[in-house]
């Protein structure tokens, strides 16, 4: 509850991307990958046919995972999925607009994650929302959608560029990402850091406040 805002929680969004493609105009940092499409689907999710063996409800990798999101009406809900190896999960009961997080949550092992990657996508549609690396264990993007009848306050940002060439490090926000059809909103530049080599914590001296049903990525 900092600087006298009610009923606050402290949420973060983290990422990696290991393989930073020069010629796109950004690449955000999550593990596929590629720049940032709003999405405008709202269907249900499931996990994506085509993992591992082990990763299923009686393996020895991965059995269940949580999924965080926003459902039709940009709530947070939380479902849990069962792996099937090498065939789709069963989707969730609800709709997502948006995922936010997953988690790997069962194992059949002791001191294990995931044996394979775990891709998450829109059941009809799908398109790929968000995956779990092998072996890590929960999902890797900076990518957030601030809930409905919430602000988001960006109070700092942790960059850590782990090669000898520096980057441009970007933060945008698109604000009110309801439109399923044009005009759609703008994405704009909250913040930035140019030729950025090493690691560093940046303390915000002036909070970015976003509004509900916002996307917010880097």
């Amino acid at each position: 509850n900092r600087g006298g805002i009610a009923y606050s929680s402290r949420e973060a969004a983290f990422g990696e991307n290991l393989a930073v493609d020069n010629s796109a105009p950004y690449q955000i940092l999550r593990s596929q990958g590629g720049t940032y499409t709003p999405s405008i689907v709202d269907q249900t999710i499931r996990v994506r046919a085509g993992g591992d063996g082990d990763d299923t409800a009686a393996g020895i990798g991965a059995r269940t995972i949580d999924v965080t999101f926003l459902d039709t009406n940009w709530v947070t809900t939380v479902e849990t999925l069962t792996l099937a190896g090498a065939s789709a999960s069963a989707s969730t009961s609800a709709t997502a607009r948006r995922l936010i997080h997953a988690n790997v949550v069962t194992v059949g092992a002791a001191g294990v994650a995931n044996t394979d990657d775990i891709i998450i996508e829109h059941t009809t549609a799908g398109d790929e929302v968000g995956r779990i690396d092998a072996g890590l264990g929960e999902m890797q993007q900076a990518v957030y959608t601030v809930p409905a009848g919430f602000t988001a306050y960006i109070t700092d940002i942790f960059v850590s560029v782990g090669q000898a060439d520096s980057c441009d490090v970007r933060l945008f926000v698109i604000e009110d990402v309801t439109p399923v059809a044009a005009p759609f909103s703008a994405l704009h530049e909250e913040w930035s850091v140019r030729d950025f080599v090493g690691a560093d914590d940046f303390k915000l001296q002036t909070f970015i406040a976003v509004p509900e049903k916002s996307d917010i990525f880097m």
